[in-house]
């Protein structure tokens, strides 16, 4: 009988979590299977619900609560390291996405001998919510040369577990990390409905941070933007110089315009004090790397 891991990311949740874990019995009755609830601080009462549902179901739960709120994807970084099952499945703790058709994603793998597969739907959020991840995912794709597309419902493989884990960094976007490691991936349809309880614990804010931490964790072109841009600004910059002297020697003709002068002095200085800020933010990663920052501290198991 196959083995399935179910990694779960929690956080403030406590209405959702017990027809979850209902669902996912419902889905999984033909497997062996186990789920990794990993509490990212819920200032709610999940961590209780989730003990309780331990102390119900003791072979088919393992509860971790974090000893602080490290993010979505951190905490489901965690979980991986306690996934001990030859599928490892994520999804999110608000169901939203459907445990019934998590046969289907490991139908989906074994049928395109893929090592990861998405679970893709028409995302019932917030248009914000969808502009972002939109925008993300392109800049991904075009930029970076990234998936494209994704989501966090995904199956994949012990093989591919076992790479993942050895990662050693503060920030984790999951995504990024697994396409590091495989670009057999496969994606099928599947169903996205509305939150049955409560609300999105994104806002616009957290949306932003997010993608600005993965961009300077993950990405290289702003670094690119930087000596390409810096060259052609740069290049542009000489040429104009060269063009007034040559006003100026030849034609006897000065160059009058000191808002002109102000102007291109004031964005030079911004485009400089922009490049430092990129260079500060690079290192600040690399110092946070050197100290070996956590990606996450465990306060207590069940």
């Amino acid at each position: 009988m196959e083995e399935i891991s179910i990694v779960v990311p929690v956080y403030n949740s406590e209405k959702s979590l017990a027809n979850l874990f209902n669902e996912l019995k419902k889905a999984l009755q033909n497997y062996e299977w186990e789920v990794v609830f990993v509490d990212d601080f819920s200032l709610d009462k999940s961590w209780k619900v989730l003990s309780k549902l331990k102390e119900e179901n003791p072979q088919h739960v393992k509860a971790i609560r974090l000893a602080k709120n490290y993010g979505q994807h951190n905490a489901t970084f965690c979980g991986f390291n306690f996934a001990t099952a030859d599928y490892v499945v994520t999804i999110d703790d608000d169901l939203q996405y459907l445990p019934v058709e998590i046969p289907l994603l490991l139908k989906t793998l074994k049928k395109e001998n893929a090592d990861l597969v998405y679970g893709i739907g028409n995302q019932q959020q917030a248009a914000y919510r969808k502009l972002g991840s939109k925008i993300f995912k392109f800049g991904t794709k075009a930029l970076e040369d990234g998936i494209g597309q994704g989501s966090s419902f995904r199956l994949f493989t012990k093989d591919l577990l076992e790479k993942v884990v050895k990662h050693n960094q503060h920030f984790i976007y999951l995504d990024e990390l697994l396409y590091w490691y495989t670009e057999n991936i496969g994606f099928v349809k599947v169903t996205h409905q509305k939150r049955q309880a409560g609300k999105s614990n994104y806002n616009a804010f957290k949306i932003f941070n997010v993608l600005k931490n993965t961009t300077l964790a993950y990405g290289k072109w702003p670094l690119k933007f930087m000596v390409y841009g810096g060259s052609f600004f740069s290049f542009v910059s000489f040429m104009t110089g060269l063009y007034f002297i040559a006003k100026k020697l030849i034609f006897g003709i000065a160059v009058p315009g000191f808002t002109a002068l102000m102007v291109s002095i004031l964005f030079s200085t911004s485009l400089i004090l922009l490049c430092f800020g990129i260079l500060g933010k690079y290192l600040m990663n690399v110092y946070v790397l050197l100290n070996q920052k956590p990606a996450y501290s465990i306060k207590e198991m069940r």
